[in-house]
C-alpha cells in the first residue's frame, strides 16, 4: 500500500509540473506592457481598424475565434477613470443592436508611484436579431487611463469560457 501511495505522489507530481503556464511574450505598448500567451498570432491593426471609430488600434492579435485588441481611446483624458468606463459602456449599449450587459467590476495595477484603477465591463452581443436562436459574440473590455491617455484592451470571443484568459492577461499589465 505503501509502494503504491509513493507511486502515486510521484505521479501527480509529474502531472502537475507539466501543467504550468503557457510561454507568453510580452507586447510593448505607449511605456506600458501586457503579456499575450505566445499562441496568439498578431493581425494587422488595418484589418481591424474599419471597426473602430474613435480608437487607435496600437495592437491586435487573434488565436481561433478570440481576438485581442489593445487601442488608445480619442476621448477626453480629463475625464476620471470612471467616467471614461461609464461614457465608453454608455456608448456602446445604445450603439450596438443585440447588446445585453453581463457583468462589471475593477481592476488595479501599478505605474511607478501611481496604482492606475480600470473597470472591466462584460457582455455579449447577438448575431443577429432576426434568428430565433442568434448566436452571440462574448466580450470583455478593459477600460484604464495611464499617463493622461486612455486605453481599452478588449478581447471577443465566441465563448464565454475565456473570460478567465482575459483576467489573467490583465493580472500582467504594468508599466515599463
Amino acid at each position: 500500500m505503501r509502494k503504491r501511495h509513493k507511486s502515486l505522489v510521484a505521479f501527480s507530481v509529474l502531472f502537475l509540473a507539466g501543467c504550468g503556464a503557457a510561454p507568453q511574450t510580452v507586447v510593448p505598448f505607449d511605456g506600458l506592457q501586457v503579456s499575450v500567451p505566445q499562441e496568439y498570432t498578431s493581425v494587422s491593426s488595418a484589418a481591424i481598424d474599419g471597426y473602430q471609430i474613435i480608437n487607435k488600434i496600437l495592437k491586435a492579435y487573434k488565436l481561433d475565434t478570440r481576438t485581442l485588441i489593445v487601442a488608445r481611446s480619442a476621448l477626453n483624458a480629463k475625464l476620471s477613470p470612471q467616467e471614461y468606463a461609464s461614457t465608453s459602456k454608455e456608448k456602446l449599449a445604445f450603439a450596438m443592436p443585440g447588446y445585453e450587459h453581463i457583468d462589471d467590476g475593477t481592476s488595479r495595477f501599478d505605474c511607478g508611484d501611481e496604482e492606475i484603477v480600470g473597470y472591466t465591463h462584460k457582455f455579449s452581443i447577438a448575431d443577429s436579431s432576426w434568428e430565433e436562436n442568434p448566436g452571440k459574440t462574448y466580450v470583455m473590455q478593459y477600460y484604464f487611463i495611464a499617463q493622461w491617455t486612455p486605453y481599452i484592451i478588449s478581447q471577443a470571443d465566441r465563448s464565454s469560457s475565456h473570460y478567465s484568459d482575459f483576467t489573467s492577461l490583465l493580472n500582467s499589465l504594468e508599466c515599463r
